[in-house]
């Protein structure tokens, strides 16, 4: 069985729900810079079980986590990683926010099944 989710328009966040919200294992926000990337990693996520909320930059990240307070933050934010420091930064000098874990998300230069996948598969 699959879930449609559908793609979310550049720069809007978007919450995508689980196949079965009450299996979730919990919320995440994933800040991703990439459209193709993003849309993927939340399917991805989705299908995992989380309730994921999208964000395009890491300016738009902090707002979301302060009013969604997901349980983790996945953090993919291309080669050059810009936003990522300043963005972890503001997170841990958030008191609402501070004791979310941050995790980061490595490129998939070769669509291989590294990035998000090898990070889930890890247990982060």
């Amino acid at each position: 069985m699959s879930l449609p989710v559908p793609l979310p328009r550049s720069g809007d966040p978007q919450e995508l729900t689980p196949l079965n919200p009450e299996s979730a294992p919990s919320t995440a926000l994933l800040v991703d810079d990439n459209p193709v990337s993003r849309a993927a990693n939340g399917r991805r996520l989705s299908r995992e079980g989380y309730s994921v909320t999208l964000a395009a930059e890491a300016g738009l990240a902090l707002g979301l986590a302060e009013r969604h307070r997901p349980a983790v933050i996945f953090l993919h934010l291309g080669r050059d990683g810009s936003g990522a420091a300043q963005l972890i930064q503001q997170l841990r000098a958030s008191d609402s926010c501070r004791h979310i874990p941050v995790v980061m998300v490595p490129d998939e230069p070769d669509r291989g099944r590294r990035g998000l996948h090898s990070v889930l598969r890890s247990g982060w």
